[in-house]
C-alpha cells in the first residue's frame, strides 16, 4: 500500500471524527447559549415593563396634584427625578389642553423603535384628566443579556460537550478504531505482497459490509485483467488479419501498428514514431489539430480523406476513420484506413466528365438559343405578313393559300417553343411563374383557339367549367394554357369522329384548392402497352400513327414535364378505339385579387385608349421595320425609327416619346446598353419613365429577366401578332 493512500486514511479517519466532535461541541454551545439568551431576554423585558406600570401609578398622582395647583418648579423637579430609575430613559408630561409641557430627556427617545413607550393620564381626584405622562423605557439588548450569563452557558456546554467527547472516545476505540487497524494491517499485507488474497475478516456491522466489498473488489479486478489479457489477444489476432490499416496514436506517437498499415505506407520494417509526418505538407497541421481536439474530448470529424506521402516514394489517398480509446490507462486514437487512390481517380474522372457534360449542354443551350433566335426573326415577318394578308382582299383560293401558310408557320414555331421547353426542362432552368390568372378566361382562350380546328375536320369542342372554382386562382397561368392547349390540339388531331372535352373542376375543398384539368376525346386510342412509351422524347404509339397524321412526339414529353415541375402527375386512360381522357391535377391556391385586374384589353382595330401616341422604334431589320409600322398603319400612332441604339439616344435625347419599343441584338449598341442609357438619360433631362416593351426574337426565360433587369418595361418575344402589339401600346399608354 503506498504512503499516500495510508495518509489518506488516516486524515479521513482521524480528522472526521475531530470534525464531527467539535461540531458537536459548537453546535450545543450555540443553540444553548441562544435559546438561554433569547428567555433571558424576553424575561428582562416583561419585568422592565411591569416595573415602568408601577413607576407610573406611583408618580401620576403626585405629578398630577403639582399640575392642579400650577407649581410647574416642583412639577419639572419631580418630572426629572424619574430619571434616576436606571431604565428611565425620558419622560414627558403633558396638560390636556396643551397648556403646558415638560421634558426631561433626550427627545429622540421617543422617536426610537426599540424603546419601550409607556403612558399615563394624570387625574384629579380620579375623574377629571388635566393632562398625560410619557415614559420612555430602554430595554437591554440582546446582546447585554447573553453577555450577563454567558460564564455560566459556557461552563455547562463545556461540561456537556466533555461529557459526549468522553463517550464517543470510548465507544470509538471500542467498536470502531481496533477493528479498523485490524482491517489495515490486513490490507497492508494483500498490498506488501502484490497478492489478490482476500482479507479475512467477518462482522455484522458496517465494517463486515467494507471488507466484504473490497474482497468482491479484489475478485472483481482478477475478472478484468483476465477479459483484458483476452481482448489483447482477440484485438492482436484481428488487426493482423484486416486488410485495412491499424495504427494507435498515444501524445502524438506511433504505439502500435498491424502488418495492413505498414504495407499501405510502403514500410518494409517498423514506421517512424511521427507517423503523422508522412501526411501531405498541405493537410498535415489539420490533421495534428483534429488529433489533439479529438484527445481532448472536443467534437471534430472522426471520417476523412487526406493525402499521404508513403516511405517508398509513392503519393497515395486515404480514407481514415479516428476514435478515442483507453491505452495503457492514457486516452489514445485507433486510426483505421483504406488506400482508396483508385476511387479518387475514379471520381477526379467523373468530375471531369460532368464538367464536359455540363459544357457540352451549356453549349447546346447556346445553339439553341441562337438557333431560336435566327428562326424567330424571319418568321416575325413571315406570320406577320400572313396576318396583314387576312386583312387585305383575298379570293377564295387566295384565303386557302393564307391559311395553309399560317397553319405551317404555327406549327414550325410550335415545334421550335416545344424544343426550348424541352432543352430548359433537362437543362433545370425551367422557371414556374406563380401569378393570378381567371380560370374562366383560360378556358375561353383554348376553346376559342381550338374550335375552329375541331369544326373544320366536323367535331364538337366542349368546354366545361365547375362553378365552384375560385374567381381567381394563382398558378403558372402560361404553362397550364401551354399544356392543356397541346393536349386539346391532339385530341382533334388524332379524333376522326364525335368530338373533344375540356373539363376544369375543383377536386377537394381545403386551404388550397386542388384543380383537376382533364382532356378527354372519342379518337383512335392508345394500346396498353404503349401507354407508358408515349411520354418519352420523340415517341408516338407506333409508326403509322406519324405518317398519318404527323407530329414529332415532343408535345406529351414536354406536357408531362412541365406538370410535374408544377407540382402536379399527368395520367392516361385509353383504349384502341374508345378515346383517351389526360387528366392532371394541380395545387393552385386563390388569389384575393379583384376581377377588373384579370381583364384583358381589347385587341381589334377600332378606337382604344392610347391613341394618337408618338413611338419610337428601335429596330435594324428592315423587314421587321416594316412590318411594325403596316401593323400600326390604320391606327393613329406616328412611328420614328432608329436602326441602331446610338441613333436611338440622339432621337431620345431631342424628342419626347410616349413609348419605345427597343430591339435587344443590334449593331453598334445592342438594345439592352440602349435601355440601361435611356434610364440614365431620363433621370438626368428629369422626365418621367417611358415604357420601353422589348421587341426580341430571344425568348428564354434568362433573356426576359436580362431585358427587365436593363430597364425594359415588358418583353414582347417575336413572332408578335397584330392583336399583340396593340395590346402592348393599350396596357402602357398613359
Amino acid at each position: 500500500m503506498s504512503p499516500p493512500f495510508k495518509q489518506g486514511i488516516r486524515r479521513s479517519l482521524g480528522g472526521k471524527f475531530l470534525t464531527a466532535a467539535l461540531s458537536v461541541f459548537l453546535g450545543c454551545f450555540l443553540v444553548f447559549t441562544l435559546v438561554s439568551g433569547w428567555l433571558e431576554y424576553n424575561s428582562t423585558k416583561r419585568d422592565l415593563h411591569q416595573s415602568g406600570r408601577r413607576l407610573l401609578r406611583a408618580q401620576a398622582p403626585v405629578l398630577a396634584e403639582l399640575a392642579w395647583q400650577m407649581n410647574y418648579g416642583l412639577l419639572e423637579t419631580q418630572t426629572r427625578s424619574m430619571l434616576l430609575h436606571p431604565a428611565v430613559d425620558a419622560v414627558r408630561v403633558t396638560g390636556a389642553k396643551g397648556d403646558f409641557r415638560i421634558q426631561a430627556g433626550p427627545r429622540e427617545s421617543f422617536g426610537d423603535g426599540g424603546n419601550l413607550l409607556l403612558e399615563a393620564p394624570l387625574k384629579i381626584g380620579g375623574r377629571e384628566e388635566i393632562g398625560r405622562l410619557r415614559v420612555v423605557l430602554r430595554p437591554p439588548t440582546l446582546g447585554q443579556v447573553m453577555a450577563g450569563g454567558l460564564g455560566e452557558d459556557l461552563l455547562l456546554t463545556l461540561l456537556l460537550a466533555g461529557a459526549i467527547a468522553a463517550s464517543a472516545a470510548v465507544i470509538q476505540r471500542r467498536k470502531i478504531a481496533k477493528p479498523l487497524n485490524r482491517l489495515l494491517e490486513s490490507i497492508r499485507k494483500a498490498d506488501k505482497q502484490h497478492s489478490r488474497e482476500p482479507v479475512d475478516w467477518r462482522s455484522d456491522d458496517e465494517l463486515g459490509v467494507v471488507v466484504e466489498a473490497y474482497n468482491r473488489l479484489l475478485a472483481s479486478l482478477d475478472e478484468q485483467e483476465r477479459a483484458l489479457a483476452q481482448s489483447e489477444r482477440l484485438f492482436r489476432v484481428l488487426a493482423e488479419s484486416l486488410p485495412a490499416g491499424i495504427i494507435i496514436l498515444q501524445d502524438g506517437k506511433l504505439r502500435y501498428a498491424n502488418p495492413a498499415a505498414r504495407n499501405i505506407l510502403g514500410a518494409e520494417g517498423e514506421l517512424p514514431k511521427d507517423v503523422l509526418s508522412m501526411v501531405h505538407p498541405d493537410m498535415r497541421g489539420e490533421i495534428r489539430e483534429r488529433h489533439r481536439l479529438r484527445l481532448r474530448g472536443e467534437d471534430v470529424p472522426s471520417r476523412y480523406e487526406m493525402r499521404v506521402r508513403t516511405l517508398d516514394g509513392r503519393d497515395i489517398w486515404v480514407e481514415n476513420v479516428a476514435v478515442v480509446i483507453g491505452y495503457r490507462n492514457k486516452p489514445a486514437t485507433l486510426d483505421s484506413f483504406f488506400d482508396i487512390t483508385g476511387r479518387k481517380a475514379m471520381e477526379w474522372e467523373l468530375i471531369r466528365t460532368r464538367d464536359e457534360a455540363r459544357r457540352a449542354n451549356q453549349a447546346k443551350s447556346e445553339f439553341l438559343a441562337s438557333m431560336s433566335h435566327e428562326i424567330r426573326t424571319p418568321m416575325n415577318t413571315m406570320l406577320g405578313m400572313v396576318d396583314l394578308l387576312r386583312d387585305s382582299r383575298l379570293n377564295g383560293e387566295q384565303e386557302e393559300y393564307v391559311s395553309l401558310l399560317e397553319n405551317a408557320g404555327e406549327t414550325l414555331l410550335s415545334l421550335l417553343n416545344d424544343i426550348l421547353d424541352l432543352s430548359r426542362v433537362e437543362s433545370g432552368r425551367l422557371t414556374i411563374v406563380a401569378e393570378p390568372f381567371d380560370p374562366r378566361v383560360l378556358v375561353d382562350e383554348i376553346c376559342s383557339l381550338l374550335r375552329p380546328q375541331a369544326q373544320e375536320k366536323g367535331l364538337y369542342l366542349h368546354c366545361g367549367l365547375d362553378h365552384s372554382l375560385p374567381a381567381a386562382l394563382l398558378g403558372d397561368y402560361h404553362h397550364i394554357r401551354q399544356v392543356l392547349t397541346n393536349l386539346a390540339h391532339n385530341a382533334i388531331k388524332f379524333t376522326r369522329q364525335g368530338g373533344v372535352t375540356l373539363d376544369v373542376s375543383r377536386r377537394e375543398n381545403g386551404d388550397i384548392p386542388r384543380i383537376r384539368f382533364t382532356v378527354s376525346d372519342t379518337g383512335i386510342g392508345i394500346p396498353r402497352k404503349q401507354q407508358t412509351r408515349i411520354f418519352d422524347i420523340f415517341t408516338q404509339a407506333d409508326s403509322s400513327i406519324t405518317r398519318e397524321f404527323g407530329g414529332t412526339g415532343l408535345g406529351l414529353a414536354i406536357c408531362r414535364r412541365l406538370v410535374e415541375a408544377m407540382g402536379g402527375e399527368i395520367q392516361l386512360e385509353s383504349a384502341p378505339g374508345g378515346g383517351s381522357r389526360f387528366s392532371f391535377v394541380l395545387p393552385l391556391p386563390r388569389a384575393e385579387l379583384g376581377m377588373e385586374e384579370l381583364e384583358e384589353a381589347p385587341a381589334d382595330n377600332a378606337q382604344m385608349r392610347g391613341d394618337g401616341l408618338r413611338l419610337l422604334l428601335v429596330e435594324d431589320n428592315q423587314n421587321n421595320r416594316l412590318l411594325f409600322e403596316r401593323f400600326l398603319r390604320n391606327t393613329p400612332h406616328r412611328v420614328d425609327w432608329a436602326g441602331d441604339g446610338r441613333k436611338a439616344l440622339e432621337m431620345f435625347r431631342e424628342t419626347e416619346y410616349d413609348m419605345v419599343f427597343m430591339d435587344l441584338e443590334m449593331p453598334v449598341m445592342d438594345g439592352y446598353e440602349a435601355t440601361r442609357r435611356l434610364r440614365a438619360e431620363e433621370e438626368r433631362l428629369g422626365r418621367e419613365p417611358v415604357p420601353v416593351v422589348a421587341l426580341t426574337a430571344h425568348s428564354l426565360e434568362e433573356h426576359r429577366e436580362e431585358s427587365l433587369a436593363a430597364g425594359c418595361t415588358e418583353h414582347l418575344p417575336k413572332p408578335y401578332s397584330k392583336a399583340s402589339l396593340l395590346k402592348a401600346i393599350h396596357r402602357h399608354a398613359a
